[in-house]
């Protein structure tokens, strides 16, 4: 699974997974981009061509979704989240808004 997005102007973009079991993954910035924000227009690939790691869609199966969060200034936790982990870490439930 790939997934591309864009802004309209320059923000600082998310993609948040949430699985079936009600948690969710933080999969973009990440250890490959750790910046969040992108230029106006700029496409955004998960995992971009020549990039070490894939997304996996494994059991338990349902429904899921994911989320793309815009925002004009950073969410610094999840930023800093980005930047500690070299997977895809898991946000705390209190800090999604859904």
């Amino acid at each position: 699974m790939s997934v591309a997005f864009q802004a309209e102007r320059d923000a600082h973009l998310y993609l948040v997974y949430h699985l079936v079991d009600g948690s969710s993954v933080l999969h973009f910035p990440n250890a490959a981009h750790r910046e969040s924000l992108v230029k106006a227009k700029q496409q955004v690939t998960v995992p971009a061509p020549g990039d070490k790691f894939r997304f996996r869609v494994r059991p338990p199966f349902g429904d899921e979704s994911l989320q793309v969060v815009a925002a004009v200034s950073p969410i610094d936790e999840w930023d800093q989240i980005a930047t500690a982990d070299d997977g895809s870490p898991r946000l705390a439930p209190e800090s999604i808004a859904r």
